[in-house]
């Protein structure tokens, strides 16, 4: 799910880059996320915190279309 179902993949072709750096990007912030709000007491999802990152990087890269928006509702409920 969190690969192929949260972006729309067909939007990256020719921006491979783009797409590797931005799912590199949204496993660091969310590591980086998880050990702050972890020391905190706070609690985390590991998930959510993924693919919220990954919705992020998506909507700033290519745009709110590039999201696959019922994928995200499924998981928020």
């Amino acid at each position: 799910t969190i690969k192929s179902q949260i972006l729309q993949e067909h939007i990256f072709i020719g921006k491979e880059t783009v797409f590797i750096l931005g799912m590199l990007s949204a496993s660091l912030s969310t590591g980086i996320w998880l050990l702050l709000a972890s020391n905190l007491g706070w609690p985390v999802s590991t998930t959510h915190g993924l693919i919220g990152a990954i919705v992020g990087f998506g909507c700033i890269t290519v745009g709110i279309d590039a999201v696959k928006w019922q994928t995200v509702l499924k998981i928020s409920l």
